[in-house]
This record gives C-alpha cells, structure tokens and sequence, in this order.
C-alpha cells in the first residue's frame, strides 16, 4: 500500500522580528503567553507569543558584564524557578572578566511585579 505524503507548508511564525545572535527561545512557565529569547551579547528580550514578535520588551541588558570574544563566551544559559510564577526568580549563566581573566557566573535575577523587566537579586 502506498501512502500519499501530507501537504505541508512552513511559514515564517514571527516575520518581522529581527535578532541577532539568539541562543535560544522558551516560555515563561507562569502562563502569562510570553517568549523569551536569549541574546549571546548579553540581551534577554520577551514578547507575546501570539503577537508576531511585536512588541519586544528588553528584560535585560547586561552586555557591560558579559564578556564576549567568541562563539563559546557571552550570555549563555536562562533557567526558571520552578516557582516563577510566584517568586519571579530565575538564573543566568554567562561568561565575565576582561582581556586577563574569564570567570563563569551563575546568578539570580527577579522579573519585576509588573512583569516587563528584570533585575538583579
């Protein structure tokens, strides 16, 4: 028996958002519908999912703290608390330090009640 292969179109989900460098895409586990993109150059950025990518709101901006000089440094991992939702905690791992010296850094960092950006702590 031969089977007809399925029509299948790809289409661009989020056309007219334009990144550069991301390392990866999740969700918020808080059921709020967000996207958050992991910029390697030190940006964490977020819209709705269901918004064609527009607005973005920058989260984070630590590019002076990240230490960038290759494909293996920069911002480099996000994890959520399991508890986001309700604590707004969550962690990130990125390369610091300058010419001399590098250092990996793990840190804590909470979304503010609003929702729209994150700081230290």
């Amino acid at each position: 028996m031969v089977h007809a292969a399925p029509n299948i179109v790809l289409e661009e989900p989020y056309p007219t958002l334009e990144l550069e460098d991301p390392l990866f895409i999740t969700h918020a586990p808080d059921g709020s519908n967000r996207l958050f993109v992991l910029h390697q150059e030190g940006k964490l950025i977020w819209f709705k999912k269901n918004s064609k990518g527009q607005p973005l709101h920058i989260a984070l901006d630590i590019k002076k703290q990240v230490r960038r000089n290759g494909n293996e440094e920069g911002l480099l991992g996000l994890a959520f608390h399991p508890q986001f939702k309700k604590n707004g905690h969550l962690f990130l791992y990125y390369s610091a330090g300058n010419r001399k010296t590098r250092r990996i850094v793990i840190s804590r960092w909470t979304m503010d009640k609003k929702l729209i950006r994150v700081k230290k702590g």
